[in-house]
């Protein structure tokens, strides 16, 4: 009974209305039917059109604000549908006209988020493009100028040759590499991806991962000093894709590090997070702000002249980390450059 009245409030209001205007026109009656004011039949139209206004006149009093209310619903309906996304009506009693309003306003915001988010993407879209096309030109300019050489037969001997095809061949790889990372990329960014979700133990899990790159490391000449936590580690995550993220940080370690340094690598349980921790020993911070580096293409100018690296790929591991409702970030101190990962545990 409850439910039924708070769904007909407005129902209830209008029969309300009917009710107090019908005993006004009654009202009229009786007071004119007492009064010396009709005396003569072709009196009786006088009384009719005089019952029916009592009765219109009070009505409309009566509903004259839910009108007025429904007016301002309808035009700022009318607004929004022209472009006002955002625009929001005032909530007066708390009947259907105030929930249709409620309602309205929740549409309104919406489409405003939506709209917003849609533009930020066109954005990012328009970036993503210039900056792709930025990137694949080097490796594709490189790979049309060696096979036109070798088309115009432009080689003084085999040894030449090879280093030709060598080089198109090590251009082509790298062209690939930025293909598959930019579709990864993509693919992550996707409102509809989703993840491949498992509970597992990360300490036995990094053990694993880290003792399968220390051969690495000791050719690299990067002496390995690990510290991971004997506790077990209960996560959700999609294995592969962390592995990546992990594997990715291992590779920049190698990339960028003073050779031969040390390299740490640290994993302890913090209260309700994971952290992980690598950090290794380099020359000079890449940039001012080292968190930059995990803007999509961002890379340092020196970066991009030796092709060392293509921007992209911490993007990828900021995505991935963001995705487990995890954190990553990057800190630079007395040249030592340390990437942090924050999981969320299982308990």
């Amino acid at each position: 009974m409850r439910m039924f009245k708070l769904r007909n409030k407005l129902l209830a209001k209008l029969l309300l209305a009917v009710v107090i205007s019908f005993f006004a026109s009654f009202g009229v009656i009786i007071i004119i039917l007492f009064s010396p004011l009709i005396h003569r039949l072709d009196d009786v139209l006088t009384l009719f059109l005089l019952i029916i206004f009592t009765f219109i006149g009070v009505f409309w009093l009566m509903v004259r604000k839910k009108l007025l209310y429904l007016k301002l619903i309808t035009e700022s309906v009318h607004d929004i549908a022209n472009g006002k996304l955002g625009l929001t009506i005032r909530i007066e009693s708390r009947d259907e006209l105030a929930q249709l309003a409620q309602n309205i306003n929740y549409m309104s915001t919406e489409l405003e988020n939506k709209f917003e988010y849609e533009r930020k993407l066109e954005k990012t879209k328009n970036e993503l493009i210039t900056n792709v096309s930025h990137d694949l030109r080097s490796p594709l300019t490189s790979i049309i100028g060696y096979l036109d050489l070798l088309k115009k037969g432009k080689y003084d001997s085999e040894t030449q040759l090879r280093e030709y095809i060598e080089t198109i061949y090590s251009k082509s790889q790298r062209l690939k590499h930025l293909i598959d990372e930019l579709f990864e990329y993509t693919r992550l960014s996707s409102p509809d991806f989703k993840l491949n979700l498992k509970k597992v133990d990360l300490a036995g899990l990094f053990q694993q991962i880290v003792g399968e790159y220390i051969p690495i490391f000791e050719k690299e000449s990067l002496n390995v000093q690990k510290s991971i936590t004997d506790e077990e580690i209960l996560v959700f995550i999609d294995i592969e894709k962390m592995v990546r993220v992990y594997e990715n940080l291992f590779i920049n370690a190698i990339k960028y590090s003073l050779k031969p340094s040390e390299l740490l690598i640290n994993l302890e349980l913090v209260g309700d997070k994971a952290i992980w921790k690598v950090s290794n020993t380099v020359e000079n911070p890449p940039v001012d702000d080292v968190n930059k580096l995990f803007e999509r293409f961002f890379t340092g100018d020196k970066a991009r002249m030796n092709n060392r690296g293509t921007g992209i790929g911490l993007a990828i591991s900021k995505r991935v980390v963001e995705l487990h409702n995890g954190n990553i970030y990057a800190e630079y101190k007395e040249g030592r450059m340390t990437f942090v990962i924050e999981h969320p545990i299982h308990i």
